[in-house]
């Protein structure tokens, strides 16, 4: 007889329709085995060999069956092969990369994952997680065998890289036949294992209701042999021998992802990397801004093993008019890890950018439209990712929470810069926010963002790019990385392209840190061509990265960003306020200016002009956010101070109120 739509418990609406393909000999009994040893050494893991690692044998042994009551695993059909090593389409569906069926021994009592339709005497029975045992009543004892859920497995032990959160790597099918595979951490298994029960369904993974129990205590005792460690981050792990990404492991195997976010990362795959070269990276070819951004998506994984920097990294905005290209290069940068997805729009809490920047370790975050971003969190979001750590967090039991760490690449688009944007909510940009966030003017090209438009249009350009994009994606990535892994001095490899001339005009410490960051994204670019990536000629990375570092130093300007915002907000003031606040120095009291309210200071005309002699508050005010010796210190360098005495910056001078300590300060016209 056949399994019943009746038999265990009503399991299913209607009877299974057996599948004649799969039909299995029946086998005469076998004798019971002998026990096995309870402690084994793991074949496949060299993370801890002094380690002893409890089996996964049983002690007992089994007992022998008869021909009523032999299990035995179907010949696995080729339609089931294939579908083994097919790699699935949706969601973390893969490839477990080996052809043999679940371990399908019979035990009892015990559970057993069969993955193919087997026979318990003359019932055939589906596949799946089955409890096999046996029910002692006072008639005797029988034997009872209950469907639990779909065929899964657990195969490994997991943990961190800290020895800590421990979890299972299970192997399971879904509702579309798919081979699937998730670390869950055994957290999940607290208070009856609701939430691994959710995690499970949501990947396409069924259970009985009544037997949900069940599922959790099999999880709960499996002992594989293999071990595993679960990283909570992308990127690189095991000093740069493995690189981790939530659907693959590049490199060392004995790693692999954990991470409740994995579903909604976007490091998806698509098209050929063929296809990607010709159609996506071939049309950057003598664009220096296209390639700009291709070069940025593949610097993350330069940060920590060729510039040996542990967090942080920096960012680069493309700023221009709307509809001039700047989307369709961060379309660009986007597929070398994922799908179009990939790219995100700045409107979000820092929060959201902060867990955004830890799911994207090691590789690019990119953003688009900073105006979608609020003005008054702007700055403090540019400072969260560029320097690589989040906010510090207490735990619930009181103590204090690691803060999420990683190493990315920003790149953004806007049709303002940081500065004017936060400007909005009448906050200054500090300089600090401009060095990690570049303002490179992208759309200033000879077709907007585009230099060479291949023959089209520079809307069909556009078009047959973002097209392209749309069909050929997260190849290069990985890609790289295997590159990567093949090289042998990456560090001594990136002081040689610091050396190039291009790199070697920086003046201060914002240029140097600039020059820096410019010269790994030609590195990365010369490797990626190096790797038969991009179709690119050598040297050409080099000379696309030269041309926007210019770019952005000719944006820029000659003098640090602070001493350039200190003179600008000075100059500023004194065409606000000059008339208002400032009265003539040495005049009488009839003759002076009525409604001289909130006094900044005193003017005086002289040969060279006229000189605003400021109070020390109004010195502050003026350049707020900066110290007042910092300030007068800037303007001296400059040569805005137009009288000091030895070895001060304020003079004093007589004034209708009495002595006072000002500040003498004559802009320069060229330097405003």
């Amino acid at each position: 007889m056949s399994w019943k739509s009746d038999d265990n418990l009503s399991l299913f609406d209607a009877p299974i329709e057996e599948d004649q393909s799969c039909l299995t000999t029946k086998a005469v009994g076998t004798a019971g085995t002998a026990g096995t040893d309870s402690f084994k050494k793991p074949k496949n893991s060299n993370l801890d060999n002094n380690a002893a690692v409890p089996g996964s044998g049983n002690s007992a042994g089994t007992v022998g069956t008869d021909a009523n009551e032999q299990s035995e695993r179907e010949l696995v059909s080729a339609e089931a092969i294939s579908a083994l090593d097919g790699v699935a389409s949706l969601g973390k569906e893969v490839s477990p990369g080996e052809n043999e069926p679940l371990d399908s021994s019979l035990k009892r009592p015990g559970f057993t994952s069969h993955a193919n339709w087997f026979y318990i005497g003359d019932k055939r029975l589906p596949p799946g997680l089955w409890w096999h045992g046996i029910r002692t009543s006072q008639n005797g004892s029988t034997n009872e065998d209950v469907y639990i859920s779909g065929p899964i497995e657990v195969i490994a032990i997991s943990r961190d890289e800290h020895g800590g959160n421990f979890g299972r790597q299970v192997r399971f099918m879904n509702s579309e036949s798919k081979w699937c595979r998730r670390v869950l951490p055994m957290r999940l298994l607290n208070e009856g294992g609701s939430e691994l029960r959710r995690e499970l369904l949501d990947m396409g993974h069924t259970h009985v209701i009544k037997q949900r129990h069940r599922l959790a205590d099999y999880i709960m005792e499996s002992r594989p042999e293999a071990r595993l460690v679960a990283a909570t981050t992308t990127g690189w792990h095991d000093n740069s021998r493995a690189f981790v990404l939530p659907e693959r492991t590049i490199g060392n195997q004995d790693y692999c992802f954990s991470a409740d976010s994995s579903r909604s990362s976007y490091f998806d795959v698509r098209g050929t990397l063929d296809g990607w070269r010709q159609q996506v990276a071939g049309r950057a070819v003598s664009n220096p801004i296209l390639m700009l951004g291709i070069c940025i998506a593949l610097a993350g994984p330069l940060i920590w093993p060729a510039k040996q920097q542990p967090s942080g990294g920096l960012g680069f905005n493309l700023r221009g008019g709307s509809s001039k290209g700047k989307t369709t290069c961060l379309q660009m940068a986007s597929s070398v890890w994922g799908s179009p997805q990939f790219m995100r729009q700045w409107s979000g809490t820092g929060n959201g950018i902060e867990a955004l920047a830890a799911s994207q370790n090691d590789t690019c975050m990119i953003l688009d439209e900073i105006s979608q971003a609020s003005p008054y969190e702007a700055g403090n979001m540019v400072y969260l990712v560029a320097n690589g750590v989040g906010k510090q967090r207490a735990a619930r039991t009181g103590g204090i929470r690691e803060a999420q760490r990683w190493r990315l690449m920003l790149l953004s688009s806007g049709e303002r810069s940081l500065a004017s944007h936060m400007s909005e909510a009448g906050k200054k940009a500090k300089a600090g926010q401009d060095a990690r966030l570049l303002d490179i003017p992208a759309t200033s090209r000879r077709y907007g963002a585009f230099d060479d438009i291949q023959g089209m249009t520079p809307s069909d350009f556009a078009n047959a790019i973002k097209t392209a994009t749309a069909e050929h994606y997260g190849h290069a990535g990985g890609a790289f990385i295997q590159h990567l892994i093949k090289q042998s001095d990456l560090p001594a490899l990136y002081r040689d392209t610091m050396e190039d001339p291009v790199f070697t005009v920086a003046q201060d410490g914002v240029s140097s840190r600039a020059a820096g960051a410019f010269g790994l994204l030609a590195m990365a670019g010369e490797l990626a061509t190096d790797a038969g990536l991009t179709g690119w000629s050598p040297g050409s990375s080099i000379e696309a990265i030269g041309t926007c570092f210019q770019l952005w130093q000719s944006e820029r300007g000659s003098l640090p960003p602070e001493d350039q915002a200190i003179m600008e907000g000075i100059a500023n003031f004194i065409q606000r306020h000059g008339d208002s606040r400032f009265s003539e120095m040495g005049a009488q009291s009839g003759e002076n200016k009525p409604g001289v309210r909130d006094r900044a200071g005193y003017w005086a005309d002289m040969a060279e002009g006229r000189v605003f002699y400021f109070h020390r508050a109004a010195l502050e005010e003026a350049a707020s956010g900066y110290d007042p010796k910092m300030i007068a210190s800037v303007l001296d360098k400059a040569g805005w101070l137009y009288e000091k005495e030895s070895g001060r910056f304020a003079v004093n001078k007589r004034t209708l109120n009495g002595l006072q300590r000002l500040y003498a300060v004559l802009p320069k016209e060229g330097d405003q």
